[in-house]
């Protein structure tokens, strides 16, 4: 036989019931299209969380025949589901926690004790389903569950009292939120235990615990919405900076390009003043090796044709001087030896020992006396210190030259050089 379960619910605690879950069913929609708009984890963890709360108060709303047909078969059921999905609603709280604030940067210590409570309602799950559901002991369940609650009140206590002085605005909305749920579950849990005490709701403590939730989710889903908003408002900002010092960059790069233009434009004058300049240097340069050249070819011409000349009329000396003199012949000979010896070997230089060039002279000045004998008078006198000069080789024998050829050639008695 099927044992009929007693009715506990009243039809319009019902409608409240099913009102109360069709917010938490809308909230958790509202949730969920936020998070495939913004893909960002809190919302699905949130999104769960409602869905953890749906559950759990879908496993009491108790008026409808279907509950009691299902429940007379399985009785087990409703009172081994309900801690199971409380505890449920406990971790994906603390998951959504972890994700909304970031208690890395808050409070490091306090992240830790997060991750350790997480790991607890983890091993409190499974612990309860063993306990429970295997060895049929919902006392011990209810003792270790009664426990759990105690210590995960002191973990939100302290995580409330770190979000209010934060001094961030974002994070009082999960503060404020989690303070009016405990609230309603404090005010459930003690109505619980003395419902002639309730003044409101007499016999239906779990409105509190509703009511809490209500404006939890109000403070959570308004929170998510501001911190939304101040992601948006910091995207924008970060736009509108990435934006102005782009036109920043382009305004610097428009100056930087006009400096470089500029500074190419200089050093490309520079460049080619400097080469202009090598140009005329180098020009300059030519000229006057080209002026060389020609001094020295014409220095080599006036050589070439000096020296066939000199030797013609010193031969022609030699030969008269051998006519008249015989005994001077040797003397004049030596002299032109000399006077060979300079012409064929230093000659080549292009400089020569000013020493050099005046005994050249002095040679040449004194063969030309043996031809004269006492009829002409001649002399060479040199004043000052030949010391280290030089000269070019066959510079003065031309002036020397021409005094003897046009000087006293014709007149030879009483003629001086």
């Amino acid at each position: 036989k099927a044992r009929m379960i007693t009715y506990h619910s009243s039809y319009a605690d019902y409608i409240a019931q099913i009102m109360f879950m069709a917010v938490v069913v809308f909230i958790t929609l509202h949730t969920f299209a936020q998070y495939l708009i913004r893909r960002r984890r809190e919302f699905i963890f949130y999104a769960l969380y409602t869905t953890c709360v749906f559950l759990y108060f879908l496993n009491h709303l108790e008026l409808a025949r279907y509950y009691d047909i299902v429940f007379s078969y399985f009785p087990n059921i409703q009172k081994q589901a309900s801690t199971p999905l409380n505890l449920m609603v406990y971790y994906t709280y603390f998951r959504f926690a972890r994700e909304f604030v970031d208690f890395k940067a808050l409070a490091p210590w306090f992240y830790k004790v997060i991750i350790w409570t997480e790991g607890v309602i983890i091993l409190s799950f499974i612990g309860d389903i063993v306990v429970d559901g295997v060895f049929n002991n919902y006392r011990l369940a209810q003792k270790i569950f009664i426990w759990l609650r105690v210590a995960l009140l002191a973990v939100s206590f302290t995580g409330i009292f770190l979000l209010l002085v934060s001094g961030k605005k974002v994070l009082y909305f999960f503060g404020v939120g989690t303070l009016l749920l405990i609230i309603g579950l404090m005010l459930a849990m003690i109505y619980m235990y003395f419902p002639n005490a309730d003044p409101i709701w007499s016999h239906h403590n779990l409105r509190y615990m509703q009511v809490g939730i209500i404006l939890e989710l109000l403070c959570f889903t308004s929170g998510l919405s501001y911190k939304s908003h101040l992601i948006e408002v910091e995207k924008r900002n970060t736009q509108q900076q990435l934006i102005t010092q782009l036109e920043e960059n382009r305004r610097l790069q428009d100056e930087l390009n006009l400096k470089l233009e500029a500074r190419v434009k200089e050093q490309t004058e520079q460049i080619l003043s400097q080469q202009r300049e090598l140009e005329k240097e180098k020009e300059q340069q030519l000229t006057l090796e080209f002026t060389k050249k020609i001094t020295e070819m014409e220095l080599q011409l006036l050589k070439s044709q000096l020296n066939p000349h000199f030797y013609f009329n010193t031969l022609n000396n030699l030969y008269g001087l051998a006519m008249i003199a015989p005994k001077k012949a040797p003397d004049a000979i030596l002299k032109l030896s000399d006077i060979m010896e300079y012409v064929i070997y230093d000659c080549r230089n292009d400089k020569v020992p000013l020493s050099k060039e005046l005994k050249f002279l002095q040679s040449y000045i004194e063969l030309e006396k043996l031809r004269y004998d006492e009829n002409a008078r001649i002399s060479l006198e040199v004043s000052g210190s030949a010391g280290t000069r030089s000269i070019s080789p066959m510079l003065l024998i031309q002036f020397v030259e021409n005094g003897f050829k046009h000087g006293i050639e014709k007149e030879k008695s009483n003629s001086y050089l």
